[in-house]
């Protein structure tokens, strides 16, 4: 069952993300965000991951780019910190309605676009899931629409018309190659571009293929396994700012 993301789930859903005195999950069937700390990824998913540390590199980030210097060496000092950094921020901005106007876009915008990465992956997993009975179809449905062109360490896709779809790249690490990119444009995600560029890359080589996937795109994992993969390293990362 699949579900649209409107304004109003949206908004949801980046409430959900900035609370942070709550766990909360999205009921696909229901299509809403509630409160429960166990996905299940069939019927109730994990929300786009938002921590501390996150709106911490955000703020670095619009300070960073910010152009009034007097602002800027005040949000710096904000920054820098020991404690009450996000407080300190925010006493700081809020002097300057309208550099606190931008910061709100900026940081809506970064959140916003998590919220369209999240959305287009569960919409691929369940395609994929969906394909999964008939896969040999699959080829023949790409081929119809997207052209693929397949060079020594790279697979590049574009539609019939010449539009950029996605792609895939690799390098040489010793005597194995590592997957640097594997991305699809958001407009093309959902429809197995991702695991066609993958199938097509992977008929090219002879050697070991290794790939590191973050933890928003996991469920490629399920892919990679039917394509002979297995995992080798789990990585584990301690966020100070959440302590």
């Amino acid at each position: 069952m699949f579900f649209e993301l409107t304004s109003a789930l949206i908004e949801d859903l980046l409430f959900a993300m900035e609370d942070q005195t709550c766990v909360y999950c999205f009921d696909v069937e229901q299509g809403l965000v509630v409160e429960r700390d166990c996905p299940d990824h069939t019927r109730f998913y994990a929300i786009p991951e938002w921590k501390a540390s996150d709106g911490y590199r955000t703020m670095q980030r619009f300070t960073v780019y910010l152009r009034n210097q007097i602002v800027q060496n005040k949000l710096v000092t904000a920054l820098k910190r020991e404690k009450g950094v996000f407080k300190a921020f925010k006493t700081c901005i809020s002097q300057y309605p309208e550099i606190e106007k931008k910061w709100l876009h900026f940081k809506r915008s970064v959140m916003h676009s998590l919220i369209i990465d999240w959305y287009y992956a569960i919409k691929e997993q369940e395609y994929e899931e969906h394909i999964g009975v008939e896969p040999d179809e699959t080829p023949d449905l790409l081929a119809e629409d997207f052209r693929f062109f397949t060079e020594q360490l790279s697979v590049v896709s574009e539609t019939n018309a010449g539009d950029y779809v996605g792609h895939l790249t690799a390098h040489c690490e010793g005597e194995q190659l590592v997957i640097d990119t594997l991305e699809v444009s958001q407009r093309y995600r959902g429809l197995g571009i991702g695991g066609e560029l993958l199938n097509r890359f992977l008929a090219q080589v002879e050697s070991v293929v290794s790939i590191t996937l973050p933890q928003s795109t996991e469920w490629f994992s399920r892919i990679l396994i039917r394509h002979g993969f297995e995992a080798v390293n789990i990585t584990y990362r301690r966020d100070t700012y959440k302590m």
